[in-house]
């Protein structure tokens, strides 16, 4: 039972996180950390380059893809536990 609703949180957070990165992947936007470091030392953010917006797409397809397969594995183990399958 909490090997299935594991999965299923795990997969619900993947999906999440990549329509997250889908929905903001041409958005030119930095983390909270790397904006406290650039604030303390006065330097501009380096604007992104083709690798970062290469690993924004596959940072949301392999989200979407993980979470969809995670969510339907602990459904599966959530319905074998339960005896219906």
């Amino acid at each position: 039972m909490i090997a299935s609703i594991f999965c299923m949180t795990l997969g619900a957070f993947f999906i999440w996180m990549g329509w997250r990165h889908w929905r903001y992947r041409r958005v030119e936007t930095i983390s909270v950390l790397e904006a406290a470091i650039l604030k303390t030392t006065g330097v501009e953010p380096l604007p992104k380059a083709r690798l970062d917006r290469t690993l924004t797409y596959i940072h949301a397809v392999l989200g979407l893809v993980f979470g969809s397969v995670f969510l339907l594995v602990g459904f599966f183990l959530f319905l074998s536990e339960m005896g219906l399958i």
